[in-house]
């Protein structure tokens, strides 16, 4: 445990994995430092009155009864006497080849700030260590690395503490196969069947060539490490239900890449993929990674045959960045503004039950990170992450026009954004997204356990077009969201405008930390705001009345805020409104 000095406030706060949250804290055995006492909800505080070094064992109880044990020790020094600085961090988080890493290094005593830095051994490939203690990056390879971590503190005759630790990265799953896989490698040869990994093709204009002789269940797999200086243009690749077509990868390492080829002094090619034209439905991309395109990074778009073409199309555990005008791995380290056009990096448009999951998403220029625009199944965006390498987006981070969308489990960090930029934005303006253009009455959307990060403005609904005057209306759920606000109070956390006759917007159980929610005349009677906890971490404002049932200033005890896991620790969010019939989930917040 970090040490303590006596005659000074003290506060430490226990964590536990696994079993089944939430969990109830105890003293085991042995004896706290005096003054110092240790209440069910694990967070030990107090002020010691009395010097020594104290061992004591800790007890967690999950909700089923397990009980989980560990000793631990601290020292607490005099009041004129200088805390000796140690590492508190105990293990770091593994990673996934492919995937955004980040975590954030702890330390306690001595004198900050802290400087930090590798002493021996060597993180991960691709992962970097900042002096201000945060490993980031993305694992290249898997394997584990043990490496030595130094800290040191800023007094004149500073201290300093080392310690041993290492992360795990494992392979990111390579894609299946339910029909015929074809094989794509940069080692490879068109003149080759392409059916076995010791017979591969060798280009995407191959694959291109071949699509239309693709079946469904068949799947055409780059090689993990390879790259494509390529264009794939999806105009007849057709599967089926139950049996899609994919387009992934195989091997081990690095995804595979489709390099768009734009640089700061060339535009390069317009897509990695886009299927824009022609005859598509049921395919998933699996697993690619692609970049430096000057238009779009992945579009699915069916103006010409929606309800028959862009059936069924998911794009999943990709890495989307550097695409769109002048937003190229050499053009800067910020993108070009929003150069019109309409062009998302992550897109469907018109598509029927389109699916986005899992995806990770940055440095996107263009238009909006990923757009859903009047999808006319049953749309899903989920499990996503926009912004962790780059915290920016030019228009907006997830937006939503139209359709029936479900919107769950992403995360967004906007903390580069522009004020008007929202993290997850949704319009309504009536057209419905079938060809000929007819209009629906209602756009029907869920956000779920979603997580805003410093965004100007977290979650924004508006109409637009003709619903500012014609009978439309959005029908909007927004349960079990963080929006983080920290000590921006001008942020923008919940705003809704021009609502419409008809419209219902129910915002409830979620942890509003920070910044202020507002909106118009013509919203405040169709809102329902209510079991929510106003103001974290940060106090938050109104622009109406608090919920009857609402918490107030709880401060949710996140795991690690600044390494961006918001998983809420106190009790009593994470069992607030069980009683709740409204929402499914027994807790506040996004988990």
């Amino acid at each position: 445990m970090p040490g303590a000095r006596v005659g000074t406030a003290y506060t430490a706060t226990l964590a536990a994995t696994g079993g089944t949250s939430p969990y109830t804290w105890s003293l085991a055995s042995g004896q706290l430092p005096t003054g110092l006492t240790l209440p069910s909800s694990g967070i030990m505080s107090g002020t010691p009155t009395s010097t020594g070094s104290f061992s004591f064992s800790v007890q967690a109880k999950d909700s089923t009864g397990a009980i989980a044990t560990k000793a631990e020790s601290m020292s607490v020094v005099a009041a004129t006497s200088v805390i000796p600085i140690q590492l508190t961090t105990s293990s770091l988080p593994g990673g996934t080849v492919s995937s955004a890493y980040s975590a954030t290094l702890s330390a306690s005593g001595g004198t900050s700030p802290y400087t930090w830095s590798v002493v021996s051994g060597q993180l991960p490939a691709g992962l970097n260590l900042s002096s201000a203690g945060v490993i980031s990056g993305m694992p290249t390879a898997s394997g584990t690395s043990t490496f030595s971590l130094q800290v040191k503190d800023s007094a004149a005759s500073p201290q300093a503490a080392t310690q041993s630790e290492s992360i795990a990265v494992v392979a990111a799953a390579s894609s299946s196969c339910s029909g015929t896989c074809y094989y794509v490698s940069p080692t490879g040869n068109d003149s080759n069947s392409g059916t076995s990994t010791s017979s591969p093709w060798q280009t995407i204009a191959k694959v291109q060539a071949f699509q239309a002789s693709l079946k469904p269940g068949s799947s055409v797999l780059f090689e993990r490490g390879g790259v494509w200086s390529e264009e794939l243009d999806i105009t007849d690749m057709n599967g089926s239900s139950g049996s899609p077509i994919t387009i992934g990868n195989y091997g081990s390492g690095a995804l595979p890449v489709i390099d768009g080829g734009q640089t700061a002094s060339s535009n390069g090619r317009n897509y990695c993929i886009d299927a824009k034209s022609g005859s598509f439905k049921w395919i998933t991309v699996d697993g690619i990674e692609c970049r430096n395109a000057y238009m779009q990074g992945i579009t699915f778009q069916s103006y010409s045959g929606a309800g028959t073409d862009g059936v069924g199309i998911v794009v999943q555990n990709s890495y989307i960045h550097h695409t769109g005008a002048k937003a190229c791995t050499t053009c800067g380290s910020t993108p070009a503004s929003d150069p019109g056009g309409y062009l998302n990096q992550l897109d469907a448009q018109q598509t029927t039950g389109v699916q986005f999951l899992n995806n990770t998403i940055d440095h996107c220029g263009g238009h909006n990170c990923m757009q859903v625009h009047y999808d006319i199944g049953n749309a899903v965006i989920s499990g996503n992450v926009v912004g962790t390498n780059a915290p920016w987006c030019n228009h907006n981070c997830i937006d939503v026009k139209g359709g029936n969308t479900t919107v769950s489990n992403n995360t967004v960090n906007c903390s580069g954004c522009g004020s008007t930029v929202s993290a997850f934005y949704t319009e309504y303006n009536g057209f419905s997204g079938v060809a000929g253009g007819s209009t629906t009455t209602t756009e029907h959307i869920s956000y779920i356990g979603n997580i805003s990060i410093l965004s100007p403005e977290g979650f924004h609904s508006d109409s637009g077009g003709s619903c500012t005057t014609s009978s439309c209306s959005l029908q909007a759920t927004y349960f079990n969201n963080t929006a983080y606000a920290g000590s921006n109070s001008s942020f923008q956390q919940f705003i809704h405008s021009t609502c419409t006759s008809g419209t219902s917007i129910n915002i409830q159980k979620n942890i509003v930390d920070g910044g202020q929610s507002g909106w118009d005349s013509a919203c405040g009677s169709k809102i329902t705001w209510n079991y929510n906890d106003d103001g974290g971490v940060y106090p938050t404002s109104l622009g109406g009345s608090a919920g009857a049932n609402d918490l107030k200033n709880v401060n949710p005890q996140y795991v690690g805020a600044s390494t961006g896991n918001f998983t809420p620790q106190n009790t009593t969010i994470t069992t607030y409104g069980a009683g709740d019939s409204v929402t499914p989930y027994a807790y506040v917040g996004a988990k």
